[in-house]
């Protein structure tokens, strides 16, 4: 069953690449944005050799982690693993969208109680997890920053 994920996860990044590029947002930018939407963010970057900022925002079930990496493998590594992560964790039933072009792919999933969503442009990757009923909330957040 995992390598059927991961396969399913690989030929989506090779297939999406239909849409326009994106410009990820730096670092730095994404803490500004974070404060100003008033999150707490913990800077994890010392943790971390492959990346030039690693922040955690967590707010009660929320679970957001972004990351501006130094190489762009190793983001695309962490999004078909975190992808593979949130497939375990669906039920029978869940909504799914996967979008991206030529430097970047999204995937959304939802069940009845959990919104997921697992993005890379270039060096960056976005992954948060929260209660579906703060699906609108982090969407304008998303929107806002770029993904």
């Amino acid at each position: 069953m995992k390598f059927k994920v991961l396969i399913v996860m690989f030929m989506m990044i090779l297939t999406v690449g239909c849409s326009k590029d994106k410009t990820a947002i730096t670092g730095s930018d994404f803490y500004d944005k974070a404060i100003e939407a008033e999150y707490k963010v913990v800077d994890n970057t010392y943790q971390f050799d492959y990346a030039d900022y690693v922040y955690s925002i967590t707010k009660g079930d929320l679970k957001m982690y972004f990351v501006d990496g130094k190489k762009s493998y190793d983001i695309k590594g962490l999004f078909l693993d975190e992808c593979a992560n949130v497939y375990k964790n669906m039920t029978e039933e869940y909504d799914k969208s996967t979008t991206g072009g030529e430097n970047w792919t999204t995937l959304k999933i939802k069940n009845d109680e959990t919104f997921y969503y697992v993005s890379w442009i270039k060096d960056t990757y976005l992954y948060v997890e929260a209660p579906l009923s703060k699906e609108k909330e982090l969407k304008k957040f998303i929107d806002s920053i770029g993904y």
